[in-house]
């Protein structure tokens, strides 16, 4: 009989412990899948983070560029040089725009 009780007893043991080892792989399961989920989100903002770096720099460009152009106008002599640099940003923009179309 104290056989019977001391299986018995260990039974219960060993039920306790697989559900406590299926509770623990459930939870390590969900953690796993949340840091999937993590992983992605921070590549997305990586690469947000990197878009922006792009369009920044391309930014920091465009206002040096613009500032040289009012350089050049004021210093300008003639309407004709007016109308050189304003064909000139003419086609820089043109090309912006088809860069920009392409990628």
């Amino acid at each position: 009989m104290t056989r019977l009780y001391f299986y018995m007893a260990l039974a219960a043991v060993a039920a306790l412990l697989a559900a406590a080892v299926f509770v623990l792989a459930k939870t390590v399961s969900k953690k796993n899948r949340r840091i999937k989920e993590l992983e992605e989100s921070v590549k997305r903002q990586n690469r947000s983070i990197g878009f922006l770096l792009k369009h920044s720099s391309e930014l920091a460009e465009i206002s040096r560029g613009k500032d040289e152009l009012i350089k050049k106008i004021q210093e300008s002599k003639s309407d004709e040089d007016v109308a050189d640099i304003v064909s000139g940003i003419i086609e820089l923009n043109n090309g912006r725009l088809c860069d920009a179309s392409k990628g």
